[in-house]
């Protein structure tokens, strides 16, 4: 009993050696920081964080159909047999653009995975240049791999083909997945025009009956544009699950908010469902609506810029952009520079739901920040991600354009002020994919992930206790 207890005692001694090592690398903090969501899981890094003249667009489309009862009809694209089990709130068909002919689309349980496609139209400022450029892709796949989907088909203009490999994936429970590649080069040499994205691997919808199934895209560009105002712009992604008592917070900082200025927000959401209720966006602890999102049913399937519907003519299929018209996949810009005032540094932004499942696919923040004159710059990002199978916090952004009464495309905000950078980002609910993004185009952004030390230094306290 005696070698026992001392035998405790010792282990006991060296354990308190392993925290106070970890002390020494400032980790403690982190480690008995209390988790706001178990399930969603935010990278504690943004994709990028940068300053620099210029604004953000950001575009996408779903890939499948909603037959339900009370679905917006389509503008452009041919809703044909939609098969069985179409009272439920997930996708029933696939789409595909430019399908039977050109400039056409069509759903119906004839198409199949591989054959689904969709586009969208890109519209870059002229004058502007683009400096940074991802593609997202997710969906529900039963049969995915831990390392997500590794690869989708991008084409420009219905020609140009390129297989785009994944940089980094993001698997959640019950076989949700988000992959993300590099795309700047090739939307770099195309500039404006549409987008058509194809071999998103996903479940097979015809005849089943699932509310979560769901399978979209989207791209974000970020370009420079001496004519227009400096912009801090941040951008996080991942594939958060929230869900009832499960919300997800995210906390960035690093920049100073001028007297003057335009913030927007944007959000990339899956598997919204407009008929459940209980969806909130907080930022700063107020809640984030428009005349397309309410305060209580944020992800309801809509794509909106400021609260107006888009609908892009040259999109196929092109959709109303209204409320449950999007198939599951939602695409907000909001604005909140009412939420904001001067000299602030730091924005909460928290998802939660008392009454649906959702998942966060990207943040994107765009501010008017404190911070010189920059040149445009040459981008070179080394991203460094490690796929993980559980789901990472994510982020959004804003597009920067100047919303009309139903803007066929992403606008640009306008706000004269001078940026900030060094963006950090930490966020509340969780740990995984670390991603580390250098950028060195306008100012030198570097981001230093503290989960990765964890992982380095935490074997060694808990080895030392043994």
């Amino acid at each position: 009993m005696i070698q026992a207890t001392q035998y405790s005692s010792n282990r006991f001694i060296r354990l308190i050696g392993g925290l106070l090592l970890l002390s020494t690398f400032g980790l403690t903090s982190s480690l008995l920081k209390p988790s706001a969501a178990m399930e969603g899981v935010p990278a504690v890094e943004p994709r990028f964080n940068l300053t620099q003249r210029g604004g953000v667009i950001m575009i996408g489309n779903t890939l499948g159909h909603d037959c339900a009862a009370g679905v917006p009809a389509t503008i452009v694209g041919a809703v044909g047999a939609c098969g069985t089990n179409t009272s439920d709130s997930g996708i029933d068909v696939f789409w595909r653009a430019d399908s039977p002919t050109t400039s056409q689309a069509e759903a119906n349980t004839a198409i199949t995975n591989t054959q689904a496609r969709s586009s969208a139209r890109l519209n870059i400022p002229v004058g502007a240049s683009v400096t940074h450029a991802y593609l997202y892709w997710a969906a529900h796949w039963d049969s995915v791999p831990s390392t997500g989907d590794p690869d989708a088909t991008l084409e420009f203009n219905r020609g140009n083909g390129q297989t785009v490999t994944a940089i980094n994936s993001v698997v959640s429970v019950n076989s949700f997945y988000q992959s993300v590649a590099d795309v700047t080069s090739y939307v770099q040499n195309h500039g404006s025009g549409a987008y058509r994205i194809s071999g998103v691997q996903s479940n097979v919808f015809g005849n089943a009956n699932d509310t979560l199934d769901f399978a979209a895209w989207w791209l974000v560009v970020v370009y420079a544009d001496p004519s227009q105002p400096n912009r801090t712009i941040i951008l996080h992604d991942g594939l958060d699950r929230v869900a009832i008592g499960l919300p997800l917070t995210n906390t960035l900082s690093g920049f100073n908010i001028p007297s003057s200025s335009t913030t927007n927000l944007a959000i990339v959401g899956y598997e919204g469902d407009n008929s459940s209720a209980g969806d909130q966006l907080l930022f700063n602890g107020n809640s984030v609506s428009n005349a397309q999102n309410p305060a209580d049913n944020i992800m309801n399937s809509t794509l909106s810029y400021l609260g107006y519907r888009v609908s892009r003519p040259g999109d196929l299929p092109q959709l109303t952009g209204v409320a449950n018209s999007m198939g599951g996949f939602d695409l907000d810009t909001f604005d909140v520079s009412a939420l904001t005032s001067p000299g602030q540094t730091t924005a909460n932004i928290t998802a939660s739901s008392n009454g649906d499942i959702y998942f966060v696919g990207g943040l994107i923040l765009a501010i008017t920040s404190l911070v010189a004159d920059t040149p445009t710059p040459t981008a070179t990002n080394t991203t460094t991600n490690t796929p993980t199978n559980t789901a990472t916090s994510t982020p959004t952004n804003t597009p920067t354009n100047t919303a009309t009464s139903t803007p066929t495309n992403t606008p640009t905000n306008t706000a004269t002020s001078t940026p900030t950078n060094t963006v950090t980002a930490t966020s509340s609910p969780t740990n995984t994919p670390t991603s580390t993004t250098t950028n060195t185009p306008t100012s030198t952004t570097t981001n230093t992930p503290t989960p990765s030390l964890w992982r380095a230094f935490l074997p060694i306290a808990i080895r030392s206790a043994e």
